[in-house]
């Protein structure tokens, strides 16, 4: 419910651009973000456990917990590599920081 809930506040908050161009965040877009990003990625690794135990469907679970390290990898390759103003990818993120038609 929370991940449901993190997707559609989001919306409501959008990032926005200053004067100067630069994006940030001028509400609660983060904590939304985490409540959709974590939420689902934590619903992913119950699921895999799930998955695991059950003879039936353990063939599954090794999917199920490659999506989780791979969400939580990308999230944290994201934020370290591309969103703060000093990071390597920082003017490469155009994609992330919101410079499309919608923004």
């Amino acid at each position: 419910m929370a991940v449901g809930c993190g997707l559609f506040t989001a919306a409501s908050f959008p990032l926005a651009r200053d004067t100067t161009g630069e994006i940030y965040d001028p509400g609660l877009h983060w904590v939304d973000g985490l409540l959709f990003f974590g939420g689902s990625t934590l619903a992913f690794l119950v699921l895999s456990r799930r998955l695991a135990a059950d003879p039936r469907w353990r063939s599954l679970s090794a999917y199920t917990l490659a999506i989780v390290v791979l969400s939580f990898g990308s999230t944290m390759a994201l934020h370290l590599l591309a969103r703060p103003t000093y990071a390597p990818l920082h003017d490469y993120g155009a994609w992330y920081s919101g410079q499309s038609s919608w923004c």
